[in-house]
């Protein structure tokens, strides 16, 4: 099955404030129990419905008190720093800022610190570089100078978007991650995400999403890399690297986003060529001999134009699954993909070209097959029934003899162990993909003319064993 996605845009960005104000409830019914500062702060933001600000790496040094049962939200707030060494303090737009009150290593007043994230939760995520996140020493407490994010289109401060934020910088998207949507999702609340043995990924936001292992149809909660949408779940189904800022917005999104954001949309936006010369490398090794290695260099090449080459490769000979058919593991990596970019500054006019592409031969996650006949009798065996079955996999048999008939005793029942299998075409790729995109902005004064002209192509070829059996006859190719 070949795949060819084209997409041109001319886009002006007009983009107006909108202000979202809400009346904070009297009372609430608070269930936060005695954890750490920055978990503490996260419960109290998304029970209280406030926005709350904080230094992230700093507070997962402290306390907070344990705070249940029906309280005003100032009176659950005084509760829970109360004897903390914490402060709150509450802008006019009612945004609190969390400030420590005696700091062991005071920073100088000009000194930048590099922190790892913000705090504060409610309708949308984003996930910042540190570009615009920095902090001062004022007064003896760590304040909150700016953090910039671009959920309306452009380049806006936190305080100036009506939409709750947690921010993390790229280095702690990578570290809590792993570059995987599971990883992102397991940072942000009412987000989920489903994968497949296909690697059919797709998001859920608020209970909407797509849960269908058919790679035909289109998520209700979109993606885009680099405002470019990507339009099946199965072209987004690798490890993300080199990866600046990813904005996760819940809820409609249609108006600045377009098709398919009834849920919302995952942004990711990559890192852009610099004008200063970066490297880096990093190397992974995993159990069953698996290994990865990431890695980037960036460069000017003149006084306007810079380049920037990233790339991610997975290579392995084996997995966490046995294969008793085989003899092998199963469940070996095999990706490469490469990003090439190219960044043109003049006066006014900016070129942001960037080119991908790259391999996924990687063998997919195997079904795991229970039966439900007798065998050799007539019938559903009784386990099915009781629920045995999903405590046993081998209660039942497969296929009531058959392939004891054929000669393949040891194919009648699943085996035991959740990581063992007995198939004789266990899931694999062979998937080729390449792209890329062309972006201009114009500064006219008074607003910004943006083009992007992107052009995505991706081939999909998957074997499967649709039941999960030592039979040609039930092996899949699509």
């Amino acid at each position: 099955m070949k795949s060819s996605f084209r997409h041109y845009w001319i886009v002006l960005f007009f983009s107006g404030l909108v202000v979202v104000s809400r009346t904070l409830a009297a009372e609430v019914d608070f269930s936060i129990p005695d954890t750490s500062a920055d978990n503490g702060l996260k419960l109290y933001a998304e029970q209280a419905g406030r926005q709350v600000l904080f230094p992230y790496d700093t507070l997962n040094r402290y306390l907070t008190n344990a705070v249940r049962g029906l309280y005003h939200v100032d009176e659950a707030l005084r509760m829970l720093l109360a004897g903390t060494g914490l402060e709150a303090v509450s802008d006019k737009s009612g945004t609190l800022t969390i400030r420590i009150l005696e700091e062991e290593k005071p920073m100088s007043d000009k000194r930048k610190t590099n922190f790892k994230g913000f705090g504060a939760l409610l309708a949308s995520v984003f996930f910042v570089s540190t570009a615009g996140v920095h902090a001062q020493q004022a007064g003896g407490a760590v304040v909150l100078e700016e953090i910039i994010v671009t959920a309306q289109k452009r380049e806006q401060s936190v305080q100036d978007v009506g939409l709750t934020v947690v921010a993390f910088n790229s280095e702690q998207y990578r570290e809590l991650t792993r570059g995987t949507l599971d990883g992102l999702a397991a940072q942000i609340s009412n987000v989920q995400t489903y994968s497949s043995n296909t690697y059919l990924e797709s998001v859920h936001i608020r209970g909407i999403g797509l849960n269908e292992f058919q790679g035909q149809y289109d998520s209700p909660v979109a993606t885009h890399f680099d405002e470019v949408y990507i339009a099946k779940p199965w072209m987004k189904a690798r490890r993300n690297y080199d990866i600046g800022r990813v904005e996760v917005l819940k809820g409609p999104q249609g108006t600045l986003f377009g098709r398919n954001t009834t849920g919302g949309s995952v942004n990711f936006y990559t890192n852009a060529p610099v004008d200063r010369f970066e490297a880096e490398l990093e190397a992974g090794i995993d159990e069953h001999e698996r290994y990865r290695v990431t890695g980037m260099i960036n460069s000017p090449l003149s006084d306007q134009l810079r380049g920037r080459i990233s790339f991610n490769t997975e290579l392995g000979s084996g997995g966490p699954q046995q294969n008793l058919f085989t003899g092998d593991e199963h469940g070996r990596p095999d990706i490469i993909d490469i990003r090439g970019q190219l960044l043109w500054t003049g006066e006014k006019l900016t070129v942001r070209g960037l080119v991908h592409g790259g391999i996924n031969k990687s063998d997919s996650t195997a079904w795991k097959g229970p039966g439900i006949f007798n065998l050799g009798a007539p019938g559903l065996c009784p386990q099915l029934f009781t629920g045995e079955l999903s405590k046993n996999p081998s209660s039942c048999a497969k296929t009531a003899g058959f392939a004891t008939l054929n000669g393949f005793p040891q194919g009648e029942f699943e085996p035991e162990g959740i990581h063992t299998i007995n198939q004789n075409k266990p899931p694999t790729m062979d998937d080729t993909f390449y792209g890329g995109y062309l972006r201009w902005d114009y500064e006219t004064g008074n607003a910004t003319l943006t083009s992007i002209t992107s052009y995505e192509y991706y081939e999909r070829v998957h074997t499967d064993d649709s039941q999960a059996d030592m039979f040609n006859s039930t092996s899949t190719h699509y």
